[in-house]
């Protein structure tokens, strides 16, 4: 249903884990790990693309967010210090570039003067002044003096690879544990702590790989035979779903002749069979979401429901705006007599082809023109896409701000109330305890706004080849950042 190479992939839910894993030897296979979905054709931007793998093994940060004890926590540094207009970092022992040179606090300087520049710091969305600074440092310690006392905290290093310039294959050497490299049959991420004892390598294709340390991450459409094309006809049977923050959805253009109205974006929520989408397209393997944010996150507004699949209700909201069905031809039409035609834009006819047959059925059940179109066909009403939620951190500052640039959809959304929310929360982050109240807040602002019509969250089924035998089951929460090194026993 949509392009797994468009997102990241987060493992969320309880699943089987490996008693005792063996250790492997010096001479053993990589770690094989396939369905992950990476940038394969572009590995810089895959490895630094924030993954929840890249993130903890290949190109940590200083800091970062643990949803386990909802606050931002150390990674790369001994100690934090705040004061009023002083901020300290002690660099862990010990930690050195892909090249094993040690980490110098030269390096540390000019990572942090390239992190705190406006332009990298806000990107353009946020209004947040940088007051001017100095920097010090002494043995491990790197000194920031405000000039007075700025707006966000010292945790806005969460999610900022501590990175440099290097003449690697990459361009630049991080100082994760695993050194990544581009590979003929994907992406390796080279175990320099061990020497190569357990080296993990990204490939699309399982086949032809020999060892035996496997990892496979099947979508609904993986498990299914894929030269049928048919829908799913029952549930997929796997032992270890697990979320991920990969979402099905229609952005809808805030500017649309009908689309600009919220009410008009909730009945075709209404009218939408998410349900039956979900067991036809991927077997059930996959949630109902009352937003783009995941369950799991201590921001998602459990109260909100779901919206109830009832074209009936979708009907009464479509003739109490005056869009009412003339008897000769059983089409819609506004008071002026114009046809209601919606127009989706859709970059993956061939991967949508099943979804888009069950939105014209449903669209046409209420007598409303539905055309799908592709790029330069014309201006679209919405936009059919997969979308990746930012993970852990749940901010959709690069969905919905107004002031976002590179977006994913030809529009923009101009809301005054939404973009305060959305920067207070982004603000919260940069402190050790952000506010998940202010995400519920947005989550509300959102459901009602009805940006998107959200069609489902998507699941995959983690399927293990371990040298030890599964024992029993154990849960690894979404929340737990080192959820990976675990499942591999690392």
């Amino acid at each position: 249903m949509i392009s797994k190479a468009l997102a990241k992939i987060l493992a969320l839910l309880p699943f089987f884990s490996l008693a005792q894993p063996i250790r492997a030897t010096e001479k053993s296979d990589p770690i094989f790990v396939t369905g992950w979905p990476l940038e394969f054709n572009e590995t810089q931007k895959a490895v630094l693309s924030n993954d929840a793998i890249m993130e903890n093994l290949v190109c940590p940060s200083l800091t970062r967010l643990n949803l386990i004890s909802r606050r931002s926590e150390l990674l790369l540094l001994e100690k934090l210090e705040e004061s009023d207009r002083i901020w300290r970092f002690t660099l862990a022992p010990g930690l050195t570039w892909w090249n094993q040179s040690a980490v110098s606090m030269q390096e540390l300087e000019a990572f942090v003067r390239e992190t705190l520049d406006p332009n990298q710091l806000t990107k353009g969305r946020f209004l947040w002044a940088v007051p001017e600074y100095s920097i010090s440092s002494k043995d491990r310690t790197l000194s920031i003096q405000w000039a007075q006392k700025p707006a966000f905290g010292p945790y806005v290093f969460n999610d900022q690879a501590l990175q440099k310039k290097a003449s690697t294959s990459l361009g630049f050497e991080c100082v994760g544990n695993w050194a990544a490299e581009a590979h003929s049959k994907g992406l390796l991420l080279r175990d320099r702590v061990n020497k190569g004892r357990d080296d993990i390598l990204f490939t699309q294709n399982s086949k032809e790989l020999r060892g035996d340390r496997k990892l496979a991450f099947l979508f609904g459409e993986d498990m299914q035979d894929i030269a049928s094309k048919k829908p799913i006809t029952q549930n997929l049977v796997c032992a270890q779903p697990l979320d991920t923050p990969i979402l099905t959805i229609i952005a809808w253009n805030p500017q649309g002749q009908f689309t600009q109205h919220a009410r008009f974006r909730r009945a075709i929520t209404h009218l939408t069979p998410r349900g039956a989408l979900m067991r036809a397209g991927a077997g059930s393997l996959g949630d109902l979401v009352s937003g783009p944010i995941l369950r799991a996150h201590p921001g998602y507004k459990r109260g909100l429901l779901v919206p109830a699949y009832d074209p009936g209700k979708a009907d009464a909201i479509l003739n109490e705006m005056g869009l009412r069905r003339l008897e000769e031809d059983g089409f819609r039409r506004d008071a002026q007599g114009k046809s209601l035609e919606v127009r989706i834009l859709t970059r993956d006819h061939e991967g949508s082809t099943l979804l888009r047959k069950v939105l014209d059925d449903s669209f046409r059940a209420l007598g409303i023109k539905l055309s799908f179109i592709k790029d330069g066909e014309g201006t679209p009403d919405g936009l059919l896409t997969g979308i990746a939620t930012s993970w852990p951190d749940g901010d959709l500052t690069e969905l919905l701000h107004s002031r976002v640039s590179n977006r994913i959809w030809p529009w923009g959304y101009q809301d005054q109330i939404l973009d305060h929310a959305l920067e207070a929360y982004a603000l919260s982050l940069t402190r050790q305890n952000p506010d998940f109240v202010l995400l519920e807040k947005i989550h509300e602002l959102v459901y009602k706004l009805e940006p998107f019509s959200v069609l489902m969250q998507h699941r995959v089924c983690l399927e293990t080849q371990w040298p030890s035998k599964v024992q029993k089951k154990s849960e690894i929460s979404v929340r737990n950042p080192d959820w990976f090194r675990q499942l591999i026993g690392l």
